[in-house]
């Protein structure tokens, strides 16, 4: 389920609890999905229906990505893994390399403070190995 665009019964939704606020931005959706499928909900993908996302919409400037993407998406990313007792695989093996590839992601594409970028990526990270989660000020603002 992408958190764009989730369909889905309001009774799953309030079963469910809706979107962790914990997890602020990104990976709520894998959260949810994940919450759904350990109570026994069936999950499927709706192949008909069309939805347009503009990735990182909720916190792009310009056409770049910002810091609070690369913060955000690296911490919970590894929070949701740490929860399902799969961190090793990011950390250790095949899973490893996506994680790398996530932290210098900001260096190889971005034009725009990069080093910044891959500075939060890598608090992100950090967080996310001391089970830090909810709305991080000094990444986000007020």
């Amino acid at each position: 389920m992408a958190g764009a665009a989730p369909f889905m019964h309001f009774s799953a939704w309030t079963t469910l609890g809706g979107f962790r606020e914990d997890l602020f931005l990104y990976w709520e959706d894998s959260a949810l999905s994940i919450a759904a499928q350990e109570i026994g909900l069936k999950m499927a993908v709706l192949t008909s229906a069309h939805v347009w996302h503009s990735v990182g919409g909720s916190s792009a400037t310009t056409n770049t990505l910002s810091a609070i993407y690369y913060y955000y998406n690296q911490r919970n990313r590894l929070l949701t893994a740490i929860e399902q007792r799969r961190v090793r695989a990011l950390l250790i093996g095949p899973g490893v390399f996506e994680t790398i590839k996530q932290l210098i992601r900001p260096l190889r594409i971005e034009k725009e403070d990069r080093w910044v970028k891959f500075r939060a990526g890598v608090l992100g990270l950090l967080d996310g190995l001391r089970g830090r989660s909810g709305k991080n000020h000094e990444i986000s603002g007020p």
